[in-house]
């Protein structure tokens, strides 16, 4: 396991044997996220978090069907409800039109109309409900963390709770599992706190345009104290393990 930042974000798996399952192994992860200063040179940031990912890479390892964490099947029938209105309009026709007699001269009279429109609309409506799900499967073997209305990560989410299981193959090469906890720059909550009240009232100036750039920055500062051999692409590692189910030979 290694973890660049254990203060904010403790990340801890381990695979057990699946019970009454030869060849399988059950993912327990626990999870927990706070949010904490990060030292940036003389100065010092807090950061936190809106949203992170767990993602997984397996070679010669199969994650099981109907295993995954944070995984609820949508209801293949819901309820539907179709409405059709009659709705009814009216247009008012105004003009002058020419009165003819024999015996007097042509005079106009004034002529105003009402005409009716009946038309048909259709509007369908449906209910679902169900619950938020803080820890949530997505394509691709991950796993989102959020919380509702982007609110900031701050609890426990994970407390030896099976992620997955995975079934080896013996005939593979080689059989491992790693599991990577990630952040995208979008995703990070950043507050400068300042040496001192010059460099303070300083930043307090600047525009928005200029935050993001310093956004970036500290992103890619906070990415080079978690690996040095990396380049930043919008994405922070927090943390990586990886487990080998068995020797190559």
């Amino acid at each position: 396991m290694r973890n660049s930042f254990p203060q904010i974000c403790e990340f801890k798996v381990k695979f057990e044997p699946t019970q009454d399952a030869e060849g399988c192994f059950d993912c327990v992860v626990e999870l927990r996220i706070a949010s904490d200063e990060i030292p940036l040179g003389d100065e010092f940031c807090e950061i936190a978090f809106r949203k992170i990912t767990i993602s997984v890479d397996n070679e010669g390892t199969e994650i099981l069907a109907n295993s995954r964490f944070g995984e609820p099947r949508k209801p293949n029938s819901i309820p539907l409800t179709k409405e059709t209105e009659i709705t009814e309009s009216a247009k008012s026709l105004s003009g002058w039109r020419a009165k003819v007699s024999s015996t007097k001269k042509p005079s106009l009279t004034g002529h105003a109309g009402r005409e009716i429109k009946r038309g048909t609309s259709s509007l369908k409506q449906y209910r679902e409900e169900g619950q938020y799900r803080r820890v949530k499967a997505r394509p691709n073997d991950r796993w989102e963390v959020t919380e509702p209305a982007q609110q900031l990560l701050d609890d426990t989410y994970l407390c030896d709770d099976i992620l997955f299981s995975i079934e080896v193959n013996k005939k593979a090469n080689r059989t491992r599992s790693s599991l990577s906890l990630k952040i995208k720059q979008r995703d990070l909550a950043i507050n400068g706190i300042f040496a001192d009240d010059s460099s303070k009232k300083f930043f307090g100036r600047i525009g928005e345009n200029q935050k993001r750039l310093i956004d970036i920055f500290i992103s890619k500062s906070l990415s080079q104290l978690a690996y040095t051999d990396r380049k930043y692409a919008g994405e922070i590692i927090l943390a990586e393990f990886e487990h080998e189910f068995f020797d190559e030979d």
